[in-house]
């Protein structure tokens, strides 16, 4: 059991509907597929902060993905960290073009108020850093869809 979100897009091939065919994957936001098993609270609570109430009843309802995604890196912040903790600690691999997020999770962090934060290199977070990564792209393919005027669609199952 858990939570399944699927994104649809006026003119998706049957290719592209295939591609979603990915069971119980969490990391398969690249093809507009996304999973949260009952048991990972904080990612279904992501979810409902992500998607209203009415998005929950499986009836492909557009979506705003450039408006909300806006809202993302500060969601995904919170996921990361928890949404109490003033102490933390996240791990990132430090390369080149992930500096960049880095920074701008610092700045995040800082505005928020927290506290003693100190970043682990060549770390792995997880389950916590593959599902970011898919809600991401998730995203990222939403805003591509809506952009290309696709009118980007949103059904959730569980």
């Amino acid at each position: 059991m858990g939570t399944d979100v699927y994104l649809d897009w006026d003119g998706k091939t049957e290719e592209e509907r295939n591609e979603q065919t990915t069971p119980f994957s969490i990391d398969a936001g690249k093809v507009g597929y996304l999973r949260a098993s009952i048991h990972m609270e904080a990612e279904n609570t992501v979810l409902c902060i992500l998607f209203p109430s009415e998005y929950w009843k499986c009836k492909k309802i557009e979506y705003d993905f450039v408006e909300n995604s806006k809202r993302l890196q500060e969601i995904v912040v919170w996921y990361i960290l928890g949404k109490n903790e003033q102490v933390c600690t996240i791990n990132f691999d430090i390369v080149e073009k992930q500096k960049v997020m880095k920074d701008a999770v610092k700045r995040l962090i800082k505005e928020k108020g927290a506290t003693n934060v100190t970043f682990a290199e060549n770390e792995d977070i997880g389950t916590k850093k593959i599902w970011a990564h898919s809600l991401v792209d998730f995203f990222q393919l939403g805003v591509k869809k809506q952009r290309e005027g696709k009118h980007p669609t949103v059904c959730i199952s569980w």
